[in-house]
């Protein structure tokens, strides 16, 4: 018989009911995103039965952990499409398949940028849009993100940020006679003050898989509460011809600087490497203003330092799609980049060094054609512990997904 107090199993392991041989236990298993899979979330002791009742958790939607730093990978659904959490708001804005999900906090709100985007179920069917923002004041991420509403014009529609030229997807277009706008796709965005700001690469060429050809990166601007009115920042323009490796930028703030937007970048496609940057906030919409990071550990104007200079911080020459956050759990600096197939976390405990700490995070083989997976501050609980992206599949899904990843 159960006569004195039994102590507090809750998060434990269900493992530790072996300590116990003398006791009866009953075990309920709930399906459950708040636990890690076979954690005690409740107990409940009997006395007249002599038995105690115990719930573990079990999520059917845990991935294969494919590095020991993780303590688990958790798929919450997806965030667009028909089978989505937001399905029914997409459907009235005439979205049915999109990709990236890249998180803007714009403090009010998140705001989440999403690429070519289209009416149909799948690529290349139905309205094509070459971009367009949805907004969310949840940040309950456990449970999905719940969109409040998508910039849209008038008739309901979606709106995008600025409209690609839709030129047909051909090699001639590359040709400077030619210099013909595919589509223009979101790299990244930041608030500062009351303006929302946000690069735009302009593909003219999709060519091989994991090969585009980008003309140049773009700064567009709005007041933070009035995202249907995009404008180009005149100076804000990143050229193919001067910076190759400055194309795919993704701006951020690091704490405690009040002066400097860092960025990261790297050029057209998903194989070159990953530089590091700043520009005074003042002048962030000129790119006339703004600094690369050199081998000779300082900053330099990046129109008079050239490429063969610029330190990189993951010098792997097969950088993608990035994206950083520092981690308060970790003490560390994470960048995520696709890899080889796989989404891969890169670590530093400093900024400005060469990122040498590596965590496969999520493959093909466990999610077929994935890519994305881009990293935000405010997308964390537990101080960092838990973090949060969203994660793209490529035809014929295309569209994205939540993971939550928890780290030991």
């Amino acid at each position: 018989m159960i006569r004195k107090p039994f102590p507090n199993i809750i998060n434990k392991d269900i493992s530790i009911l072996k300590n116990f041989p003398d006791t009866q236990f009953s075990l309920v298993c709930v399906e459950s995103n708040d636990f890690l899979n076979n954690t005690i979330i409740d107990y409940d002791i009997d006395y007249d039965k002599d038995i105690i009742t115990v719930k573990y958790a079990k999520n059917y939607n845990t991935y294969p952990l494919l590095d020991e730093k993780i303590a688990a990978i958790i798929n919450l659904g997806f965030v667009t499409g028909k089978n989505s959490i937001n399905a029914k708001l997409m459907e009235e804005r005439k979205i049915g398949a999109t990709d990236l999900g890249i998180a803007v906090d714009n403090k009010e709100n998140i705001l989440y940028l999403y690429g070519d985007s289209f009416s149909g179920n799948d690529v290349n069917i139905g309205i094509w849009n070459s971009n367009f923002i949805a907004k969310s004041s949840s940040r309950e991420f456990n449970k999905n993100i719940k969109f409040d509403d998508i910039i849209h014009y008038p008739s309901m529609l979606a709106k995008p940020i600025i409209q690609g030229g839709h030129f047909k997807n051909d090699p001639d277009n590359i040709l400077e006679k030619n210099n013909l706008e595919v589509t223009k796709i979101p790299t990244g965005g930041i608030r500062i003050n009351d303006y929302v700001y946000i690069y735009i690469m302009s593909v003219s060429y999709w060519g091989l898989p994991g090969q585009w050809v980008i003309e140049n990166n773009t700064i567009y601007k709005s007041k933070y509460n009035d995202l249907r009115n995009f404008e180009e920042c005149e100076k804000g323009k990143f050229f193919k011809k001067t910076l190759q490796n400055c194309l795919q930028i993704f701006p951020f703030e690091k704490e405690g600087d009040e002066k400097y937007v860092y960025f990261i970048s790297v050029g057209g496609g998903r194989f070159t490497n990953l530089a590091l940057g700043r520009v005074e906030k003042k002048y962030i919409e000129n790119s006339q203003k703004y600094e690369i990071f050199t081998k000779e550990k300082v900053y330099k104007n990046i129109l008079k330092t050239e490429e063969k200079d610029y330190f990189y911080l993951v010098n792997k020459n097969k950088s993608s799609e990035p994206s950083i956050m520092y981690n308060k759990y970790l003490k560390k600096w994470i960048i995520s980049t696709l890899e080889n197939g796989s989404i891969v976390f890169y670590l530093s405990e400093k900024l400005e060094e060469e990122f040498k700490e590596r965590i496969e995070v999520l493959n093909f083989k466990d999610f077929p054609t994935l890519y994305g997976g881009f990293l935000n501050n405010s997308l964390v609980e537990d101080n960092g512990k838990t973090i949060y992206f969203q994660v793209s599949q490529w035809s014929p899904i295309y569209n994205t997904s939540l993971f939550k990843v928890i780290f030991k």
